[in-house]
């Protein structure tokens, strides 16, 4: 009997230890501070273990371009499918309250959005270009019509370190809203949501 509780403690130990090698590994690979942005511009103001948000001023404009780097343990093409589908947007993204597809022109798709902002709608049109090429795709938006001054923004998304199960995305987003509030208060709420946009993709991306 004793030898059968030593075998199975020694077992115990093992799995334990096996265990620990992969958490030190995961944190290894995607410990805080490894994502970066590929260059100095700006001023970093969120740096997570799992994503990266920077402001970026504007010339001739108090308006900055926020950007995040994230990691999702999802593949490329499944996130791209999240992402490039717009017209699902309201089920999951934070804020959005309409999201529907209007038409289709020779290299672009036109969607009508409605976000919530201090609890108002602005409504307002882009014209959406998606990219891809073997396992890299892209998709960039423009400003069309609406209740905005101005928006446009892009996505990026690859393997992460060449492994075909995990993703790194890029995004980047410019919003004026013209008059409607001040630019820092603008920066703060665009620079502000993008962590529960972040989360809310992961979420969908890595559903099993």
């Amino acid at each position: 009997m004793k030898w059968r509780q030593l075998s199975e403690d020694l077992r115990n130990i093992k799995y334990l230890l096996s265990a620990l090698v992969i958490l030190t590994l995961h944190l290894h690979c995607f410990g805080a501070g490894e994502l970066s942005f590929p260059d100095s511009k700006g001023t970093v103001i969120r740096n997570e273990k799992d994503y990266i948000i920077r402001l970026i001023d504007s010339h001739n404009s108090s308006i900055k371009t926020a950007e995040a780097v994230f990691i999702v343990n999802a593949k490329p093409d499944k996130c791209f499918d999240i992402i490039s589908d717009i017209s699902e947007y309201y089920e999951f993204m934070p804020n959005i309250t309409k999201s529907s597809f209007v038409s289709k022109n020779s290299d672009s798709l036109i969607y009508e959005m409605v976000f919530e902002v201090a609890f108002i709608d602005i409504e307002y049109t882009i014209s959406v270009k998606n990219e891809s090429k073997l396992n890299f795709y892209s998709s960039l938006w423009n400003y069309v019509k609406g209740d905005l001054k101005e928006t446009k923004g892009s996505w990026s998304i690859e393997p992460y370190k060449n492994n075909s199960n995990w993703s790194i995305i890029r995004y980047e987003v410019y919003l004026d809203t013209g008059s409607f509030m001040p630019g820092w208060l603008q920066n703060k709420l665009t620079a502000g949501s993008i962590p529960d946009m972040i989360y809310a993709i992961k979420k969908r991306a890595e559903k099993k």
